[in-house]
């Protein structure tokens, strides 16, 4: 059941949850930057990321991270299979080349919550 605030009915109606979503294409030291800066945040519950590149493999970093390293690029459709893996109602399509502040992850949910 998915609760008002956008995340799974986990116990906390309180707590804004974001399922960032990210489509990555040789860029893995941004990758890495993305990752461990966003995984901190707070408003962030998970981050999925496609790695169409596949000559290399990426490891999630930690438990908010999963990652799905592809043998195929399947271009930019990848990034509509990750909206059906998210746990979060509160979705952030997000590249491989840009990393985004807290402040700019609780501002997008503000705007979403506007909508729901």
């Amino acid at each position: 059941m998915t609760d008002e605030r956008g995340g799974r009915g986990n116990g906390d109606d309180s707590v804004a949850k974001i399922s960032v979503l990210i489509l990555s294409w040789r860029r893995l030291e941004n990758l890495s930057k993305i990752l461990s800066s966003e995984s901190a945040y707070g408003i962030v519950d998970e981050i999925i990321v496609f790695n169409n590149y596949s000559l290399s493999t990426i490891a999630p970093l930690n438990q908010k991270t999963k990652i799905l390293n592809s043998s195929y690029d399947f271009g930019l459709r990848s990034r509509w299979a990750l909206g059906l893996l998210a746990r979060n109602r509160c979705l952030v399509f997000q590249d491989d080349d840009i990393l985004i502040a807290e402040s700019g992850f609780h501002v997008l949910y503000d705007r979403w919550m506007e909508d729901v």
